[in-house]
């Protein structure tokens, strides 16, 4: 099973599907140390267009992380000339195709999702800022006027039989909420 996480970036002024190299290089199980594949297989391509590049802290060591369109990463594996970059090659025409059986057939039809997404988007954040019982850490720390730590509550809702519900932040995605109560536990803190 292919392993490789396909994110919508903006690369050119454009919206495309694009793969982190890193992950590509694992899925790939290359031989050569990343730096070097990084500096190998992106020779030729062109930065802010074939693909951007960023800083990750990682632990103490900050490393150089490769976003690349889905066309560079195919060309990429091309380039490999081995089974696992034919089948990561298929993998990625195969998702391409996923890709256009989703996508909208008009602009109004586009135009329709997104004002549904947002929508939606709009209902979760007025459902997260109305809840009196249920708290992101993002919101707690904000109304405790302190940063908290989100292990100890998890650490305490799961040793006590707390659950830890899901919500929509615009910011992270998918996030955690812990119980009023389990703040109390752990912060002492009045929600």
């Amino acid at each position: 099973m292919i392993n490789i996480e396909t994110v919508k970036q903006v690369i050119d002024g454009q919206e495309v599907n694009s793969v982190n190299l890193r992950d590509l290089w694992k899925e790939l199980e290359s031989k050569q140390d990343f730096s070097n594949f990084a500096k190998k297989n992106l020779e030729g391509f062109t930065v802010n267009e074939d693909y951007l590049t960023h800083d990750k802290k990682v632990e103490r060591q900050i490393l150089k992380e490769y976003i690349v369109t889905l066309d560079t990463a195919k060309h990429i594996v091309m380039l490999q000339r081995n089974e696992k970059g034919k089948q990561i090659r298929r993998h990625f025409i195969h998702m391409e195709e996923q890709f256009r059986l989703n996508a909208p057939a008009t602009y109004i039809q586009a135009l329709e999702s997104l004002i549904e997404k947002e929508k939606e988007l709009e209902l979760k954040k007025i459902e997260l800022d109305q809840s009196h019982e249920w708290f992101t850490v993002k919101r707690a720390s904000k109304l405790a006027n302190e940063d908290l730590a989100w292990l100890p509550l998890k650490k305490y809702s799961l040793a006590n039989g707390y659950d830890i519900r899901k919500t929509f932040d615009q910011n992270y995605g998918e996030v955690n909420t812990y119980h009023r109560e389990v703040y109390l536990a752990v912060y002492e803190l009045q929600l």
